[in-house]
């Protein structure tokens, strides 16, 4: 935080240093606030692949998903 106050001082106007600076001070307060949901690594479907537009529909996830028989074998790219 003190690279923030630093910056500051040669550039009073920045609103990125000034919200950082806001932001490294809610932490404390942000880390004591129950945790409203918890983020659990599901292995098979979790890849190096690309996933997008995760929704739930009917209570299942629904979601887009590059998969091996793509245009290019990215395992072999590797």
């Amino acid at each position: 935080m003190n690279q923030y106050y630093a910056y500051l001082e040669d550039n009073e106007t920045s609103k990125t240093a000034q919200n950082a600076i806001k932001s490294c001070q809610e932490i404390k307060y942000w880390e004591s606030k129950p945790k409203e949901y918890e983020i659990v690594n599901i292995e098979s479907i979790n890849t190096k692949r690309s996933k997008f537009s995760p929704v739930l529909i009917n209570g299942k996830l629904v979601f887009v998903a590059e998969r091996v028989s793509d245009i290019v074998d990215f395992e072999k790219s590797l």
